[in-house]
């Protein structure tokens, strides 16, 4: 593919995911599989994770165990809670680095979960369409939660759940499937 990477068949995708998830699995206590995979799209550009650690286990050592799957035996990128790394194409039969998609760790807590699997899901579009109305509400939500916008305070119990942080807006909870740009009157 020259040097970039495209769009993936979501089992191929998933395939890569649950290598991934295979190796990180003794360190996690929970994972769930988002992104466009997750939206139900026949193709992917990556395969997103939003994972919680077990206690004890830092993101460091969830790292280094994902890093050994890697093409270069070391992640793309990592830090403030997401790590991007390049499966080893040998693992999946394949030969180019560029005929894998990428894996993405977005890094959560529970009382985050909820708001973390909302942004990691999407689609770009559905986020800043929700975002929009929580502003003219008064609220900042982010992957932490739902807060006060003028004082930045956390709204408690707005993230552990995809259905709390869309009852902390006052918006409708829809299947990920349905996210897209024309969903919020």
């Amino acid at each position: 593919m020259s040097g970039k990477r495209g769009r993936f068949d979501r089992e191929f995708a998933l395939l890569v995911g649950r290598i991934v998830a295979r190796s990180i699995d003794p360190l996690i206590q929970r994972l769930a599989f988002a992104g466009s995979y997750r939206r139900k799209l026949p193709d992917c550009g990556d395969i997103d994770m939003v994972i919680i650690p077990k206690p004890g286990v830092s993101q460091e050592q969830i790292n280094a165990e994902a890093a050994r799957l890697c093409f270069t035996g070391k992640l793309d990128s990592s830090g403030s809670g997401l790590s991007v790394g390049t499966l080893n194409p040998k693992l999946v039969d394949q030969k180019d680095p560029f005929e894998v998609p990428a894996f993405n760790l977005f890094f959560t807590t529970e009382p985050e979960w909820g708001a973390m699997l909302m942004f990691a899901t999407g689609s770009g579009k559905y986020n800043s369409a929700y975002r929009a109305i929580a502003k003219k509400r008064g609220l900042l939500c982010n992957e932490h939660g739902v807060f006060v916008r003028s004082t930045h305070k956390l709204i408690p119990d707005s993230g552990y759940s995809e259905h709390a942080v869309c009852r902390t807006i006052g918006i409708p909870f829809l299947e990920p499937q349905v996210r897209n740009d024309k969903v919020f009157p």
